[in-house]
């Protein structure tokens, strides 16, 4: 499986990665890349096109709200999060301190 030159792009875009580094991904990843990840990396790539998380709107706390505060991109820093971890990015936030070395 492999994602077409457009969908590489736009993953190298909402990553900040260039396309060496997320082809080296891919290489790594070989056969783990199967077309169950790659339709989710799409679907998740959908969202991001979709405009979520684009909302410039912020609630700030008030007595109104009981202080909530809503963060409208958060919604992106989730899709940025969920296409890493579909592509097994070590260290692009999602938790793990650990670094493995790639021999």
């Amino acid at each position: 499986m492999a994602l077409s030159e457009a969908n590489s792009i736009k993953v190298c875009q909402i990553l900040g990665i260039t396309t060496a580094q997320l082809e080296f991904q891919l290489d790594w990843i070989g056969a783990r890349f199967t077309a169950a990840v790659q339709a989710a990396v799409e679907d998740q790539i959908d969202l991001w096109d979709a405009g979520a998380g684009t909302d410039t709107t912020s609630l700030y706390p008030t007595e109104s709200n009981r202080g909530v505060k809503t963060d409208a991109y958060a919604v992106r820093k989730d899709i940025q999060r969920n296409i890493a971890v579909l592509l097994q990015l070590e260290g692009y936030g999602y938790g793990s301190a650990m670094r493995l070395d790639r021999g």
